[in-house]
């Protein structure tokens, strides 16, 4: 599912910043608010609206799979608080975060050929008239 996929990103990306904050020995602990403000930030016109259905289906996933656990009984709640396990960067290795940000470069670069094109005919119209 893509918000599976765009949350397990996110989480990701969580850990590593604050990882880098903390001891070896400390948990790594994110808040749902966080979790939100990244996904908010996203400039993803198909993405869903992150609802707590989806969340808490998504969060049962990762606990499942020994990503996550969470700390407080309504997981949903905006100061709710998970601990985000270091098996997270195995969900998504290295070079497979390369591959995407390659893949979605190229794909980025296709969209802006296609406006220059765009751009060009439409220069070349206003020419001839």
């Amino acid at each position: 599912k893509k918000n599976e996929s765009i949350l397990l990103l996110i989480l990701r990306l969580l850990y590593i910043e604050k990882a880098k904050e903390l001891r070896l020995v400390d948990d790594v602990v994110a808040r749902i608010e966080e979790i939100h403000e990244k996904y908010d930030m996203l400039n993803i016109n198909s993405k869903q609206k992150l609802d707590r259905t989806s969340l808490k289906s998504v969060f049962s996933t990762f606990k499942r799979y020994n990503l996550i656990q969470t700390m407080d009984r309504d997981i949903t709640a905006y100061d709710a608080r998970i601990i985000i396990y270091p098996s997270i960067l195995f969900a998504i290795t290295h070079d497979s975060l390369d591959a995407m940000y390659n893949a979605v470069m190229d794909k980025l670069d296709s969209y802006n050929m296609r406006g220059e094109d765009e751009d060009e005919e439409d220069e070349e119209d206003i020419m001839q008239d």
